[in-house]
C-alpha cells in the first residue's frame, strides 16, 4: 500500500474508532457516521491525517447493533466492511470517506 499526498475531503464518512480484519472478507472499520449517508456499494478512500492510505475500497456491508443496513445516517455508530485489494491496517482516527 502506498501513501499519497492529499487532504481528506469532506463528505460522508466514518472516523475509525476500532478496526479489524476478517480473513477472506475484508477490513471492518467501526465508528460514527459524519457528513452524510454512507451506503452499501459506495466507493471509499481511507485517509490518515492528510495522507491517502487506501484509494480503492468498496463498502460491502453497513451494520449497526448486530443488524445489516443498506445505509448509515449521520450520528449512527456503524461497522463498515471494506472490500479492497489493498492490504491496509486501519488505525483509530483514520477517516473512511465515501467517494462515489
Amino acid at each position: 500500500m502506498s501513501a499519497m499526498s492529499g487532504g481528506a475531503p469532506g463528505g460522508p464518512g466514518v472516523t475509525v474508532e476500532k478496526a479489524f480484519t476478517i480473513t477472506g472478507s475484508g477490513v471492518v472499520a467501526t465508528g460514527v457516521v459524519t457528513g452524510g449517508t454512507v451506503r452499501v456499494g459506495q466507493r471509499a478512500a481511507v485517509y490518515r491525517g492528510s495522507q491517502l492510505v487506501a484509494a480503492a475500497a468498496i463498502i460491502g456491508v453497513v451494520g449497526a447493533s448486530g443488524e445489516r443496513l443498506e445505509a448509515g445516517e449521520p450520528g449512527n455508530t456503524v461497522g463498515l466492511l471494506l472490500q479492497t485489494e489493498e492490504r491496509q491496517q486501519l488505525q483509530a482516527g483514520d477517516q473512511v470517506v465515501a467517494t462515489g
